[in-house]
């Protein structure tokens, strides 16, 4: 038995029925956010850009094609991991345990350790960003969470840094170092994550539900995919917008937090069932039956 296999045999035996967190816990005051939607293509050309696994992505197929089916696969992963029962989680670790066997190079330690970092990095920023600053001790609750749930991905624990400024470490090694080449297949897939053909419509988004019927086939105005094309780049970290060759000048600097800022104050002025997640409702009433 593995040791990661041990693990989330003990993580699931040790968990509520309702969940793996609780309403008051960081992952859920963080997940609950709809904000995670503007880290879609920025997670991704981060993953890209470890060589190994943007082949995996090219050779599984369909991604280039549709590259939402990859981010809405991760987003409900998130979700369940986030918010679901306990039998919910067993599920979707069972899933991910089918996928990793058919994907090439998905089960090697080093590649999941990544994908998994880049989703706890950019859950951070972007909370941080458009939602709200936690403190230190918030953030490291935050973390040592996602070190707790890492089993459900197949990443044994001890795989991952410590403590949040040993993994902010780990982000900087990776970031700097020689293991992140941006290839060609990667800039493939930038180009499909980024510049979306056909457009995507209003309902091609998770969490729309709450938009009038009428607007499901319209596409999305091109002023606000710009906007969110602005902030996939200027959210990647530096490093990597050097290696993916984006051409970023003082003026999309300017542009991008501009946007950012306009993003953040049209959050805050929603009403809480257009900022939360239906899954984050549906996990508070649970938890108060």
């Amino acid at each position: 038995m593995s040791l990661s296999f041990r693990q989330i045999a003990t993580l699931l035996e040790s968990a509520d029925e309702r969940g793996l967190f609780t309403p008051a816990s960081a992952t859920v005051r963080v997940a609950r956010s709809k904000a995670a939607l503007l880290s879609g293509a920025c997670v991704l050309l981060e993953e890209a850009a470890l060589p190994p696994i943007a082949k995996a992505l090219v050779r599984a197929g369909g991604f280039t094609k549709d590259p939402m089916k990859r981010f809405l696969g991760t987003l409900n992963a998130l979700l369940t991991l986030s918010f679901g029962t306990r039998q919910e989680v067993e599920g979707l670790y069972q899933r991910l345990k089918h996928i990793h066997a058919r994907v090439p190079g998905a089960e090697a330690l080093e590649n999941s350790l990544w994908v998994y970092a880049t989703l706890v990095d950019t859950s951070i920023r972007v909370h941080e960003m458009f939602v709200r600053e936690l403190d230190n001790a918030g953030w490291e609750a935050y973390y040592q969470q996602s070190v707790h749930a890492v089993p459900v991905f197949g990443i044994p624990r001890s795989a991952m840094p410590g403590n949040l400024d040993a993994f902010r470490d780990y982000m900087h090694a990776m970031l700097t170092g020689p293991k992140l080449v941006v290839t060609d297949e990667a800039r493939m897939l930038a180009q499909a994550f980024l510049f979306q053909n056909p457009p995507l419509r209003w309902g091609d988004l998770p969490g729309t539900t709450e938009l009038p019927e009428s607007w499901f086939q319209k596409p999305i105005p091109s002023l606000i995919t710009s906007a969110y094309q602005s902030l996939s780049v200027g959210m990647l970290p530096q490093p990597l917008r050097e290696k993916y060759g984006f051409h970023w000048t003082a003026q999309d600097e300017r542009f991008y937090k501009l946007t950012a800022m306009a993003a953040r104050q049209g959050y805050i002025l929603l009403p809480d069932r257009w900022r939360a997640w239906p899954q984050a409702r549906e996990h508070e009433r649970r938890w108060q039956e």
